[in-house]
């Protein structure tokens, strides 16, 4: 065994000549992956409102929990993030301003103004059972 520097390499005699184990030769691609990003993945900051409330958004009964629900509406660039992220069809948005257009997914539900000068999306989470839930009324 030899070692130089902070570097150790084992030396193997295979037939009268010096080998190195094979793991040596991956050195270089490790190196490589140690310092390739893991994930493309990039938390930005969000914009919007939440509330926790019962499950009915207008006029619960009187008897019904109020913190069953986390209610999100989300504005600007995550709104905007999350609409382009939904693979589904744009439709107009009835509840909007003309010519807004409406994606939603299940009970998750984005919009886009006119020319995409702003993006809501509302949906709400049922804390105790961890699903999406409507988060709006229209």
């Amino acid at each position: 065994m030899t070692t130089t520097g902070c570097i150790r390499s084992v030396q193997v005699r295979q037939n009268g000549q010096i080998a190195r184990p094979p793991f040596i030769a991956l050195w270089p691609i490790i190196a490589l992956l140690m310092t390739t990003p893991v994930s493309a993945q990039q938390y930005k900051n969000l914009s919007g409102e939440y509330s926790i409330a019962g499950q009915t958004i207008i006029d619960p009964p009187p008897n019904e929990p109020t913190d069953t629900h986390l209610y999100f509406a989300l504005t600007g660039n995550a709104a905007r993030d999350l609409y382009n992220a939904m693979k589904a069809t744009a439709r107009a948005d009835a509840c909007g301003e003309p010519g807004g257009l409406l994606k939603s997914i299940g009970a998750m539900q984005c919009t886009r103004a006119p020319g995409g000068k702003s993006y809501q999306c509302s949906f709400a989470i049922d804390i105790a059972k961890q699903r999406i839930s409507g988060g709006s009324a229209c």
